[in-house]
């Protein structure tokens, strides 16, 4: 009669609340809003990151120095003072003074080509001060994903050492009453204290993963909500957000700077048009005993390219030019592969969704049932244990899908330069401030 206080009644309880711990965690891995909280949290937080966090500045200066290299291109070349006077040797009052300024003309058209090549230079400092915010804001992303995973296995692990605990408890009262042996105790102790420390080790894990989730947040504040809410959207979602043939930032900013190298070639290959140079000044000269002469000096300097054509400059700008573009070629071929890819386990991921929850459900009845059966004494500890364990490993998995589903679509959002939400893509860049 003893043991059977030890079936349904004794650890119904304990079961229902593994299974509420893994519902909630998964709620809050895959967007179900918590009433004690704000669920749009993440999502500030990420838009935070994009207006305040420490890669603004960063993508500020990326910005300053693509519009510092137009400005440079701009500027002209400065007129050049010349001061010369010629003292007669034969003749102590024979001497010359010219003063003038000399102007270079710049009809090779080399500085055009320039300016062209700095445009193209700003497009790519600003596409990588935009993959700069995107980077943070997916960090940020995958940070508060982390966040998440370790609370909602923490809650799996408390659960499951309540239901040790309390069999744990209710072993020793029947030992005491001289009904069960000294080693169902002591192994279920050991079960106990063994599991103890996973709990401990995750812990821990919850500990560190809020230390860097804080680290991205300049309030100090650990945001509470629903974690990447936008991201429980399907694969047919994650297809229709962004075209395909849509480049990447980081190939936006490659084709830049292709076609600044290419601007840059043409206008070193322009070297062997003569840079021709006029002057122009007065001159005043003295011969003799005469009176001092007034004029006019004009002068034309014409550069001779014999040897220097800006054959070597254009060729390390066309080198520049080959290795750009064919790196382009590479990010949007990984690109387009790493999005297929995440669909592709998107779809495996979703289409084992519902096995696991059976999993879950079927593993919750084991446990039922060998505690039921180990009051009856038709089973051993060690049955029940592995039972135990058992739910508790369907439980996780539960988790351990729905954090590769986030990081899936963490994945496909990086492939396809997108955070899947239009206030997020224009705070960070990702489209026009005027987009609707």
């Amino acid at each position: 009669m003893a043991r059977a206080s030890l079936g349904r009644s004794a650890f119904g309880i304990t079961t229902h609340r593994s299974r509420t711990a893994v519902a909630f965690g998964l709620a809050l891995l895959l967007g179900a809003p918590r009433a004690s909280a704000d669920p749009s949290d993440e999502l500030a937080g990420t838009l935070g990151v994009c207006e305040r966090g420490p890669g603004v500045a960063i993508a500020a200066a990326l910005r300053q120095r693509g519009e510092a290299a137009v400005s440079a291109a701009g500027v002209m070349a400065n007129p050049e003072l010349v001061v010369e006077h010629q003292q007669g040797l034969s003749g102590a009052d024979d001497r010359e003074t010219v003063v003038g300024v000399g102007m270079p003309l710049g009809l090779g058209g080399r500085r055009g080509l320039l300016e062209e090549a700095a445009q193209s230079h700003r497009e790519a400092a600003r596409a990588e001060a935009t993959g700069t915010l995107f980077e943070a804001a997916l960090a940020y992303r995958q940070a508060y994903a982390a966040v998440s995973v370790a609370e909602a296995r923490l809650a799996v692990l408390r659960a499951q050492q309540q239901a040790l605990d309390g069999f744990t408890a209710r072993i020793e009262g029947l030992a005491k009453g001289g009904e069960l042996g000294a080693f169902d105790l002591l192994r279920q102790r050991t079960e106990a204290r063994t599991h103890r420390r996973l709990l401990e080790r995750g812990e821990a894990e919850v500990a560190a993963a809020r230390v860097r989730l804080l680290a991205w947040r300049d309030d100090g504040v650990l945001p509470l909500g629903s974690s990447l809410d936008v991201l429980a959207g399907g694969p047919d979602l994650l297809r229709r957000a962004t075209p395909a043939e849509a480049p990447s930032l980081e190939e936006r900013a490659l084709r830049a700077t292709a076609r600044a190298s290419a601007a840059e070639a043409r206008a070193a290959e322009r070297r062997w048009v003569s840079d021709v140079a006029v002057f122009v000044g007065y001159r005043g000269t003295v011969a003799g005993t005469a009176a001092m002469g007034h004029g006019v000096s004009l002068g034309l300097t014409v550069p001779l390219p014999l040897f220097d054509r800006g054959q070597g400059e254009a060729a390390r700008a066309d080198a520049e030019r080959a290795a750009a573009e064919t790196s382009a070629d590479r990010v949007r071929r990984e690109n387009a592969a790493d999005a297929q890819a995440a669909t592709a386990r998107l779809l495996a991921l979703e289409a084992s969704g519902e096995e696991l929850a059976r999993a879950e459900s079927d593993a919750a009845a084991l446990e039922d049932a060998a505690t039921a059966l180990y009051a009856a004494g038709e089973l051993s500890v060690a049955e029940v244990l592995d039972a135990f364990r058992g739910a508790e490993q369907a439980r996780l998995a539960r988790v351990d899908s729905a954090e590769a589903v986030v990081m899936a679509r963490l994945a496909w959002m990086r492939a396809r330069g997108t955070l899947l939400d239009a206030a997020l893509d224009r705070a960070c860049g990702l489209t026009p401030k005027d987009t609707r």
